[in-house]
Order: C-alpha cells, then sequence, then structure tokens
C-alpha cells in the first residue's frame, strides 16, 4: 500500500520553517526545563518500561505541550493562567522516555521511545517525530551517549 502525502503538507515539511521548529524543539529537549520535569516523573510507573538492545530499561512520561499549528514545543507542564489556574491544554502531547545508565560511569542517556501526538494535527505531528529522530541521534552520539546503546 502507497501513502501520498498531502501537498500542502508535504510543501511544509520541505520549507525552512520545518527545519527552524526541529532545532528549537531539540533545544527544548535539551533544556533544564525539559530534564526538570523529566526528574520530578515517577520511573516505571505509568509509562513502564521498554527493552533496548534486550534490556528493560525504566521509563518515564513526560506531558508536553506544542502549538497544535505549527509543532513547535511550548511547554512541558501545564501552562497556568495568571490567576494560578491551570491553562489551555491544547497542542498536548506525550512523550515515553527510557533512562539508560551506563556500564561504566553513573552517566545517563536518554532515548525517547514513543510519542503520543494524536489530538495534534499531521504537520504538527510530523514536525515532534522529526524532533525526536534528531534528539535521540544526539543524545547517542555525544558524550552521554558513548556509553549507551545506538538507536
Amino acid at each position: 500500500m502507497t501513502f501520498e502525502l498531502d501537498p500542502e503538507l508535504k510543501a511544509a515539511i520541505a520549507s525552512d520553517q520545518h527545519e527552524t521548529i526541529v532545532v528549537h524543539n531539540v533545544a527544548m529537549l535539551q533544556s533544564e526545563a525539559f530534564r526538570r520535569t523529566f526528574m520530578t516523573e515517577s520511573f516505571g510507573g505509568n509509562a513502564g518500561s521498554a527493552v533496548i538492545d534486550e534490556v528493560e530499561v525504566a521509563c518515564v512520561a513526560v506531558n508536553g505541550f506544542a502549538n497544535p499549528d505549527t509543532g513547535e514545543i511550548r511547554a512541558f507542564e501545564m501552562p497556568e493562567s495568571a490567576d494560578g489556574e491551570s491553562g489551555n491544554a491544547a497542542g498536548r502531547f506525550v512523550l515515553k522516555v527510557a533512562v539508560i545508565m551506563g556500564t561504566t560511569d553513573f552517566t545517563t542517556y536518554n532515548r525517547i521511545v514513543e510519542l503520543d501526538a494524536s489530538e495534534l494535527p499531521a504537520l504538527a505531528e510530523v514536525r515532534l517525530s522529526r524532533t525526536i529522530t534528531a534528539y535521540n541521534e544526539l543524545e547517542a552520539s555525544g558524550p552521554r551517549g558513548r556509553v549507551a546503546v545506538q538507536p
């Protein structure tokens, strides 16, 4: 079966804005805000685990919020309004992140193993998927990734 992309979606993916958003999103995944949110989640809880190179690895689920029209990541926690109430959850997505410990030291390496962006339009989902691929490649090739499995 052949799947043909909508011409508008295909043009949007090929645009310079697409790569700019992916670069922004990768920076968000490398940010202190992502790490802070990531570290407050419980390992193995509702996110369960993933098998990577025949090894079971604990995972965490991280909620994110992206612009539904563009897929640009805005935050990793529920946005709050000025009065402290929870904000609009439009653009919500969930990342399942595997946490891999180094075998010779205590460095960690993260691999995003699942994306649930089912509530987002196709373009936003495509950009988030591309972001995850780029992030996983960087994590695997960086100093922390050398002690971990390759994607």
